[in-house]
């Protein structure tokens, strides 16, 4: 009998370490940007909510949070390409809708790494407990 329940554990135990893990729906995507992957980590950990980071696009991500499977998403962009460099966080909600969004347009010189830092240094002074949606 002991063997049999063994043998069931097992069985059980593995089939759940083969499910594919997914956001949870009190989570918020944050969806970096692609240039500067490490910000996400940087402005994610000082919002109010948990959050999970979402490699794709902000359309993917959008469409995770509308079937459920979080409850908004943070778009963060830092543009250093530009004339007027910008930084930028974004809140939307599942539907899509922008709900709130900070931004920073300061040209601070430099290269567009020490730009791209100073905008996350900034925006994460900005977002810090913040919540997604409100």
């Amino acid at each position: 009998m002991k063997y049999l329940l063994l043998i069931l554990l097992c069985v059980v135990g593995f089939h759940g370490f083969s499910q594919e893990v997914r956001p949870k729906d009190d989570v918020v995507l944050v969806v970096p940007d692609p240039n500067h992957p490490w910000a996400a980590a940087q402005i994610g950990a000082v919002l109010a909510d948990e959050v999970a980071y979402h490699e794709g696009s902000l359309l993917q991500a959008l469409t995770l949070a509308k079937s459920g499977e979080a409850k908004g998403v943070i778009e963060i962009k830092l543009d250093t390409d530009a004339a007027f460099e910008t930084g930028r966080v974004v809140c939307y909600a599942p539907n899509g809708k922008k709900l709130w969004e900070e931004k920073i347009f300061v040209n601070f010189g430099g290269g567009a790494e020490a730009i791209a830092r100073k905008f996350a240094d900034k925006l994460e002074v900005k977002v810090k407990g913040k919540h997604c949606p409100q």
